[in-house]
Protein backbone atom coordinates (compact mmCIF):
# COMPACT_ATOMS: atom_id res chain seq x y z
CA UNK A 1 0.00 0.00 0.00
CA UNK A 2 1.13 3.55 -0.92
CA UNK A 3 2.30 5.53 2.07
CA UNK A 4 0.07 8.31 3.64
CA UNK A 5 2.51 11.14 3.63
CA UNK A 6 2.31 14.21 6.43
CA UNK A 7 1.92 17.29 5.17
CA UNK A 8 4.29 18.79 8.05
CA UNK A 9 4.07 22.21 6.80
CA UNK A 10 -0.12 22.58 7.60
CA UNK A 11 -1.12 23.78 11.39
CA UNK A 12 -1.15 20.92 14.29
CA UNK A 13 -4.60 20.62 14.10
CA UNK A 14 -5.26 19.49 10.99
CA UNK A 15 -1.89 17.50 10.62
CA UNK A 16 -3.00 15.88 13.94
CA UNK A 17 -6.28 14.72 12.23
CA UNK A 18 -4.63 13.43 9.41
CA UNK A 19 -2.62 11.24 11.48
CA UNK A 20 -5.34 9.64 13.32
CA UNK A 21 -7.49 9.37 10.44
CA UNK A 22 -4.50 7.39 8.41
CA UNK A 23 -3.88 5.22 11.65
CA UNK A 24 -7.59 4.67 11.94
CA UNK A 25 -7.85 3.50 8.98
CA UNK A 26 -4.94 1.23 8.98
CA UNK A 27 -2.67 3.37 6.36
CA UNK A 28 1.09 3.48 5.98
CA UNK A 29 2.88 7.01 7.14
CA UNK A 30 5.14 8.95 5.42
CA UNK A 31 7.33 11.96 6.56
CA UNK A 32 9.99 14.00 4.76
CA UNK A 33 12.83 15.09 6.37
CA UNK A 34 15.38 17.57 6.09
CA UNK A 35 16.28 18.70 9.65
CA UNK A 36 15.21 17.24 12.83
CA UNK A 37 13.43 20.58 14.37
CA UNK A 38 11.31 20.70 17.54
CA UNK A 39 8.01 20.30 15.50
CA UNK A 40 9.15 17.54 13.27
CA UNK A 41 10.42 15.42 16.33
CA UNK A 42 6.40 16.56 17.86
CA UNK A 43 5.02 15.46 14.91
CA UNK A 44 6.84 11.95 14.84
CA UNK A 45 6.19 11.43 18.28
CA UNK A 46 2.61 12.00 17.98
CA UNK A 47 2.36 9.40 14.89
CA UNK A 48 4.40 7.15 16.91
CA UNK A 49 2.78 6.94 20.00
CA UNK A 50 -0.78 6.28 18.36
CA UNK A 51 0.27 3.94 16.58
CA UNK A 52 1.67 2.31 19.30
CA UNK A 53 -1.14 3.10 21.51
CA UNK A 54 -3.25 1.86 19.18
CA UNK A 55 -1.80 -1.92 19.29
CA UNK A 56 -1.11 -1.73 23.21
CA UNK A 57 2.54 -1.21 22.82
CA UNK A 58 2.83 1.97 24.39
CA UNK A 59 5.88 0.18 26.70
CA UNK A 60 7.52 0.65 23.29
CA UNK A 61 7.67 4.16 22.95
CA UNK A 62 10.79 5.73 24.10
CA UNK A 63 12.84 2.86 23.00
CA UNK A 64 11.85 2.60 19.32
CA UNK A 65 11.29 6.47 19.29
CA UNK A 66 15.36 6.34 20.64
CA UNK A 67 16.12 4.46 17.73
CA UNK A 68 14.18 6.01 15.15
CA UNK A 69 16.03 9.76 16.34
CA UNK A 70 19.06 8.18 16.28
CA UNK A 71 18.67 6.45 12.51
CA UNK A 72 17.27 10.20 11.17
CA UNK A 73 19.83 12.08 12.92
CA UNK A 74 22.64 9.63 11.33
CA UNK A 75 20.85 9.64 7.95
CA UNK A 76 20.97 13.64 8.19
CA UNK A 77 24.47 13.36 8.88
CA UNK A 78 25.28 11.48 5.90
CA UNK A 79 23.29 13.84 3.32
CA UNK A 80 25.48 17.04 5.02
CA UNK A 81 28.25 15.05 4.33
CA UNK A 82 27.88 14.32 0.65
CA UNK A 83 27.96 18.04 0.52
CA UNK A 84 30.50 18.89 2.57
CA UNK A 85 32.70 16.30 0.47
CA UNK A 86 30.89 18.27 -2.43
CA UNK A 87 31.92 21.19 -1.67
CA UNK A 88 35.80 20.51 -1.61
CA UNK A 89 35.95 18.86 -4.58
CA UNK A 90 36.88 15.67 -2.99
CA UNK A 91 35.68 11.92 -4.61
CA UNK A 92 33.61 10.24 -1.09
CA UNK A 93 34.88 6.55 -2.97
CA UNK A 94 38.29 7.61 -3.36
CA UNK A 95 40.50 6.06 -0.18
CA UNK A 96 42.48 8.81 0.42
CA UNK A 97 39.86 11.71 -0.37
CA UNK A 98 37.35 10.10 1.96
CA UNK A 99 40.26 9.31 4.93
CA UNK A 100 40.98 13.14 4.67
CA UNK A 101 37.59 14.05 3.91
CA UNK A 102 36.04 12.67 7.01
CA UNK A 103 38.87 13.63 9.53
CA UNK A 104 37.92 17.43 8.41
CA UNK A 105 33.92 16.89 8.43
CA UNK A 106 34.45 15.67 11.97
CA UNK A 107 36.04 18.83 12.94
CA UNK A 108 33.32 20.75 11.19
CA UNK A 109 30.34 19.59 12.18
CA UNK A 110 29.52 21.09 15.27
CA UNK A 111 30.54 24.33 13.79
CA UNK A 112 26.11 25.02 12.56
CA UNK A 113 27.08 22.94 9.00
CA UNK A 114 23.16 21.90 9.07
CA UNK A 115 22.23 25.72 8.87
CA UNK A 116 24.52 26.69 6.81
CA UNK A 117 23.54 24.08 4.09
CA UNK A 118 20.17 23.75 4.61
CA UNK A 119 19.21 25.14 1.44
CA UNK A 120 21.29 23.25 -0.33
CA UNK A 121 19.70 19.89 1.23
CA UNK A 122 16.16 21.56 -0.17
CA UNK A 123 17.87 22.44 -3.55
CA UNK A 124 19.42 19.23 -3.93
CA UNK A 125 16.22 17.02 -2.65
CA UNK A 126 18.53 14.95 -0.69
CA UNK A 127 15.79 14.46 2.00
CA UNK A 128 14.81 11.86 4.46
CA UNK A 129 11.87 9.64 4.49
CA UNK A 130 10.54 8.44 7.37
CA UNK A 131 7.92 5.31 6.52
CA UNK A 132 5.82 3.44 8.99
CA UNK A 133 3.39 0.45 8.27
CA UNK A 134 1.78 -1.58 10.72
CA UNK A 135 -0.78 -4.45 11.60
CA UNK A 136 -2.42 -5.58 14.82
CA UNK A 137 1.30 -8.37 14.51
CA UNK A 138 3.70 -5.95 14.25
CA UNK A 139 5.21 -2.71 12.79
CA UNK A 140 7.77 -1.81 10.75
CA UNK A 141 9.79 1.33 10.78
CA UNK A 142 11.81 2.56 7.05
CA UNK A 143 14.57 5.42 7.26
CA UNK A 144 15.23 5.99 3.71
CA UNK A 145 18.00 8.28 2.84
CA UNK A 146 18.26 9.16 -1.30
CA UNK A 147 21.52 8.74 -1.51
CA UNK A 148 23.45 5.61 -1.52
CA UNK A 149 26.32 5.34 1.55
CA UNK A 150 29.78 5.34 0.08
CA UNK A 151 31.88 2.03 0.23
CA UNK A 152 34.30 3.04 3.08
CA UNK A 153 30.81 4.13 4.75
CA UNK A 154 29.17 0.57 4.28
CA UNK A 155 32.24 -1.42 5.43
CA UNK A 156 32.74 0.83 9.03
CA UNK A 157 29.36 0.26 9.13
CA UNK A 158 29.27 -3.60 8.87
CA UNK A 159 31.73 -3.47 11.47
CA UNK A 160 30.23 -1.64 14.29
CA UNK A 161 26.96 -3.75 13.62
CA UNK A 162 29.04 -6.44 13.90
CA UNK A 163 30.89 -5.31 17.30
CA UNK A 164 27.41 -3.91 18.38
CA UNK A 165 25.60 -7.87 18.70
CA UNK A 166 28.93 -8.93 20.85
CA UNK A 167 28.38 -6.00 23.23
CA UNK A 168 26.71 -6.07 26.61
CA UNK A 169 26.31 -2.19 26.95
CA UNK A 170 27.20 1.41 25.10
CA UNK A 171 30.33 1.74 27.32
CA UNK A 172 30.86 -1.75 26.33
CA UNK A 173 31.14 -0.92 23.09
CA UNK A 174 32.44 2.10 22.69
CA UNK A 175 35.89 1.39 25.09
CA UNK A 176 36.20 -2.11 23.00
CA UNK A 177 35.01 -0.67 19.52
CA UNK A 178 35.10 3.03 19.58
CA UNK A 179 37.27 4.71 16.73
CA UNK A 180 37.72 8.20 15.89
CA UNK A 181 35.16 8.49 12.64
CA UNK A 182 32.19 10.77 13.66
CA UNK A 183 29.84 9.31 15.74
CA UNK A 184 32.00 6.65 16.38
CA UNK A 185 29.00 4.16 15.46
CA UNK A 186 27.12 5.11 19.15
CA UNK A 187 23.88 5.37 17.37
CA UNK A 188 24.15 2.43 16.00
CA UNK A 189 25.25 0.31 18.74
CA UNK A 190 22.43 2.22 20.72
CA UNK A 191 19.64 1.14 18.32
CA UNK A 192 20.85 -2.31 18.41
CA UNK A 193 21.47 -2.48 22.48
CA UNK A 194 17.77 -1.03 22.82
CA UNK A 195 16.37 -3.30 20.92
CA UNK A 196 17.95 -6.45 22.69
CA UNK A 197 16.45 -5.01 25.94
CA UNK A 198 13.02 -5.05 24.64
CA UNK A 199 13.72 -8.47 23.56
CA UNK A 200 13.15 -7.94 20.09
CA UNK A 201 15.67 -9.81 17.76
CA UNK A 202 18.23 -7.63 16.77
CA UNK A 203 18.32 -9.03 13.50
CA UNK A 204 15.14 -7.03 12.49
CA UNK A 205 17.29 -4.09 12.54
CA UNK A 206 19.01 -3.98 9.06
CA UNK A 207 20.69 -1.49 7.32
CA UNK A 208 22.21 -1.32 3.59
CA UNK A 209 22.22 0.09 0.28
CA UNK A 210 18.93 -0.90 -2.24
CA UNK A 211 18.11 0.36 -5.19
CA UNK A 212 20.76 3.22 -4.81
CA UNK A 213 19.48 4.35 -1.57
CA UNK A 214 20.39 3.92 1.54
CA UNK A 215 18.25 2.26 3.89
CA UNK A 216 17.53 1.49 7.73
CA UNK A 217 14.94 -1.16 8.85
CA UNK A 218 13.37 -1.96 11.76
CA UNK A 219 10.55 -4.35 12.62
CA UNK A 220 9.11 -4.64 16.02
CA UNK A 221 6.89 -7.67 16.23
CA UNK A 222 3.08 -7.36 18.34
CA UNK A 223 2.14 -11.28 18.57
CA UNK A 224 3.98 -14.52 17.60
CA UNK A 225 2.37 -14.45 14.19
CA UNK A 226 4.22 -11.62 13.14
CA UNK A 227 6.23 -12.71 9.71
CA UNK A 228 9.29 -10.45 9.06
CA UNK A 229 10.10 -8.87 5.69
CA UNK A 230 13.22 -10.12 4.05
CA UNK A 231 14.53 -7.90 1.93
CA UNK A 232 17.94 -8.22 -0.25
CA UNK A 233 20.67 -5.76 0.64
CA UNK A 234 23.59 -4.85 -1.83
CA UNK A 235 25.46 -3.85 0.35
CA UNK A 236 24.98 -6.16 3.56
CA UNK A 237 25.34 -10.30 2.46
Amino acid sequence: MESNEINQNIDDITLKENINTAINNDEPIKFIIYKLSDRTEQQIQLALNNILDKFNRPDLIPTIYTCIKELLVNAIKANLKIIFFKNNNWNINDEDDYKKGTKEYKIRLGEDLLEKHMDTLIKNNQSVELKFNYSENGMMCEIINMTPMSKYDDRSLREKLKHAMNADDIADFFISYGDDTEGAGIGLALVILLLKGEEIDPALFRIGVVENKTIARIEIPFTDAYQPIRMFYESIQ
